[in-house]
Order: structure tokens, then C-alpha cells, then sequence
């Protein structure tokens, strides 16, 4: 199936886990929200997921997530819009995500991912512009890959 089923999570041994790699999933179109019932989830690995094309909308809920890798996720079109609200995050990678055209506005300013310290941006040539908080990611010191088309001027 291109999905996971919608039990996944409901075993309760499932609930302490701390790290979850499906990368290489070439089926995967989707993942359960019941994903968000791992309260100590902290690394969500996809990378190679070709043909995945969203998270859950309740990703952001995921309150120890630190890392979230989606590199090569070539079909990925959108992020959850709450994403940018996850204050423990760390690293997101999204290298050759090529359909991603957008990434989640912030909401307030100074608030957006405030601890992030690596985002990965290169090959995702259709992101059509970059919000304002990657600009203040790189400011507090965080690495940030730029597309090519999008690099930063002057740097």
C-alpha cells in the first residue's frame, strides 16, 4: 500500500519511541496523523521517499521532534503550516525536495524555530521565494543551504 496503516501508533510500546527511520520508502504517499501519538519522537527520518507528498498537518503537535530529514523527497509539495512553530527543532533538511514550492509562513516574529541550527534547501528549485524567518535563522547563527536561484546576496 502507499501508506501506512491507520494503526500505526496505537501500539503502546510504539508510544516511547525516540526515533523513526522509513527512509528508502519509495511506496510511501503518506503517513498516518496518528503519527503525532509518539509524544517522544524526536528524529523523523524520509529521506528517499520518492513518492511522499505531504506530513500530517499535525506534525508541528510533535513537541520533542529535533530532527526532521526529507532529503530527496522528490514528490514532497508542501509543508505543514504550523511547522515553523516548533521551538525544539534543529534540523530540517529538505535537500532535492524539486516539487516543494513554498515553506510555512511564521506566525510571529522572533518565535520562528528558534532553535534551529541546519536547513537544507539546495535542489528544491521550485521554491518560488523564501520567508522572512530563514533570513533570521541565518542571523542567530544557523546554516542555511540556499537553492541556487535563491542565494542569498552579497554571501
Amino acid at each position: 500500500p502507499p501508506e501506512l496503516p491507520d494503526t500505526f501508533g496505537r501500539c503502546g510500546k510504539l508510544r516511547r519511541l525516540s526515533s523513526l527511520d522509513l527512509s528508502g520508502s519509495y511506496w510511501l504517499e503518506r503517513l498516518p496523523e496518528r503519527l503525532t501519538s509518539l509524544p517522544l519522537l524526536e528524529a523523523l527520518k524520509l529521506n528517499n521517499c520518492l513518492k511522499l507528498e505531504c506530513l500530517p498537518e499535525s506534525t508541528p503537535s510533535m513537541p520533542e521532534l529535533v530532527d526532521i530529514q526529507l532529503n530527496n523527497c522528490q514528490a514532497l509539495a508542501e509543508l505543514p503550516k504550523g511547522l515553523a512553530k516548533m521551538t525544539k527543532l534543529k534540523l530540517l533538511d529538505l535537500e532535492g525536495c524539486g516539487q516543494l514550492r513554498s515553506l510555512p509562513d511564521g506566525v510571529r516574529t522572533g518565535g520562528v524555530f528558534p532553535n534551529l541550527e541546519f536547513l537544507d534547501l539546495q535542489r528544491c528549485e521550485q521554491l518560488v521565494g523564501l520567508p522572512d524567518w530563514v533570513g533570521q535563522c541565518e542571523r542567530r547563527g544557523a546554516a542555511v543551504q540556499r537553492p541556487g536561484h535563491l542565494a542569498a546576496s552579497g554571501s
